[in-house]
């Protein structure tokens, strides 16, 4: 989830919006369910971008083909309308952004929690 991520968001946005932290997130079933990874692999995924007042969420590739590149902006909300998970536990944590359920992967916890000040 490195400035590359924050780059390709940026490229999207309207100009001098400056994103802080972005990660991708997956929607449909727990990823970690293994006996239906097909229907898992073919689940949409997201990238969230996060700047000073407002959560972006972006349409990106499957779970295979292309995650980390933002296609286009499927919708915004504020910062401050958006809680914190109450936990970050496990390999997968399900989140909600504005209207969305979403999967976020173990190694995105640390910008989660900096971005949305979850717990532990």
């Amino acid at each position: 989830m490195s400035a590359d991520l924050r780059t390709r968001c940026t490229a999207l946005l309207p100009p001098d919006t400056h994103v802080r932290y972005a990660w991708t997130a997956q929607r449909g079933l727990n990823p970690s369910w293994r006996i239906l990874s097909w229907l898992v692999i073919a689940s949409p995924c997201r990238v969230v971008a996060v700047t000073d007042d407002t959560i972006y969420v972006f349409r990106s590739g499957s779970a295979i083909l292309s995650p980390r590149k933002p296609k286009s902006l499927k919708f915004s909300v504020p910062r401050a309308a958006v809680p914190p998970p109450a936990r970050l536990t496990g390999s997968w944590t399900r989140t909600t952004i504005g209207p969305e359920r979403m999967w976020v992967r173990r190694r995105a916890y640390p910008i989660v929690r900096q971005a949305l000040g979850a717990a532990s």
